[in-house]
């Protein structure tokens, strides 16, 4: 399997080890692998959510934080 996601439609979990974290879905717009070899997703949500006082349509997730591709 590919570490590129693009176009792909995932389901993941934000803020994770914050005190309230978000399940979101949304297809994968940029994937990239940053400094130290992990991977990162650049994320456009399906539904905008309202995280911390601010609404967001994209995100960023690491691979693994995601729960289904």
């Amino acid at each position: 399997m590919s570490w590129n996601r693009e176009g792909q439609r995932v389901t993941g979990v934000y803020l994770k080890s914050y005190l309230k974290s978000y399940t979101v879905i949304g297809t994968v717009e940029n994937s990239r692998v940053k400094y130290g070899g992990t991977v990162q997703h650049t994320i456009q949500l399906a539904q905008p959510v309202e995280i911390l006082g601010t609404l967001r349509d994209r995100i960023l997730l690491d691979e693994d934080d995601l729960l289904t591709v």
